[in-house]
């Protein structure tokens, strides 16, 4: 039986900003200068982590929730994420249009308060789907019969990616990942297809990049099209 886009729902969406010429040095200052609103919404105590000099700048330094923790902001010293996602106390749904405008607040406050240049943007999308017997599904939805004959009988495990390059409609040129693999739901350890797409600008044109808000808004409005469009190639619902 055919596995349909309109089975699976979303469970995450998280959008990452890269500003290595504009670092975030001191998860105090943050703290302290983060506009008021933002600390009231990422409501429970702020979670700093110490992280040693030399350290990969990806390593966040400074993560904020909300009380369900459906919520939070991430900051590394090269990058600033802020991520949607649900949880056992806030079952959703997730909404794109609704994140997009929590988001645009965000990162103008925050491009704002602490001068930072965007070089380089990435928006991560998860969709899940419960279903028993995940990994068989997915062999029997992508491979030929007489893959699954031998050797996909019966995979316990089972996962398959793949990348391309594009242009989006503004000429803008982006990585698109489309990752596909058998999983569970971390506190229940319900069996499910776990997919996760993932569209980012280069990272060679990062360094002649300085993202201004309208500019990652048309982003984001793109890529909510272009996400769909190719789930769709994978799952269709027809």
């Amino acid at each position: 039986m055919a596995i349909l886009k309109s089975e699976f729902y979303t469970s995450s969406i998280s959008l990452t900003l890269f500003c290595p010429s504009t670092p975030f040095k001191s998860t105090s200052r943050i703290i302290r200068q983060l506009p008021e609103k933002w600390l009231s919404k990422f409501d429970k105590d702020p979670i700093p982590f110490p992280v040693p000099d030399g350290a990969p700048a990806e390593i966040p330094k400074l993560v904020l929730k909300n009380q369900t923790e459906s919520w939070n902001a991430s900051f590394s010293t090269d990058r600033v994420s802020i991520t949607w996602n649900l949880t056992q106390q806030e079952e959703g749904p997730i909404c794109f249009d609704v994140y997009i405008g929590e988001v645009e607040e965000f990162i103008k406050d925050i491009k704002k308060t602490f001068s930072t240049r965007y070089e380089r943007i990435g928006i991560v999308l998860h969709r899940v789907r419960k279903t028993q017997d995940p990994a068989r599904k997915i062999a029997s939805h992508f491979c030929k019969d007489n893959f699954l004959n031998k050797p996909f009988d019966r995979p316990e495990n089972f996962e398959i990616n793949s990348h391309k390059s594009f242009n989006l409609k503004n000429n803008t040129k982006v990585n698109s990942w489309f990752k596909n693999r058998s999983a569970s739901i971390t506190h229940s350890g319900e069996p499910i297809i776990f997919v996760e797409q993932d569209i980012n600008t280069m990272a060679e044109d990062s360094e002649n990049n300085d993202f201004a808000i309208d500019s990652i808004s048309e982003f984001l409005s793109l890529t909510k099209a272009e996400l769909d469009t190719i789930f769709s190639y994978y799952y269709p619902d027809n």
